[in-house]
């Protein structure tokens, strides 16, 4: 299964709204399958790909701004 088949589900693009609420569905089900795995670190790994998903966010993020001439400079004293 691709993040864009669950996310589009075939669909070119969508809506804000319409994109937000399948993100939060597939939050949902991504919790549930951890948690509910009977795993004794459920949590730890939650947290761990939470974590991977915001450092991920933060680097394309970099990327783009560097891109668009927008990096992080120091100023000059």
């Amino acid at each position: 299964m691709q993040i864009q088949d669950v996310l589009f589900d075939g669909e070119s693009s969508l809506q804000p709204d319409e994109m937000k609420a399948r993100l939060s569905d597939l939050a949902q089900e991504i919790v549930s399958l951890i948690v509910g795995s009977g795993t004794e670190h459920s949590y730890e790994l939650l947290n761990g790909f939470v974590g991977d998903l915001f450092m991920s966010a933060t680097k394309q993020s970099i990327k783009e701004n560097r891109r668009a001439g927008r990096g992080y400079r120091k100023s000059q004293s």
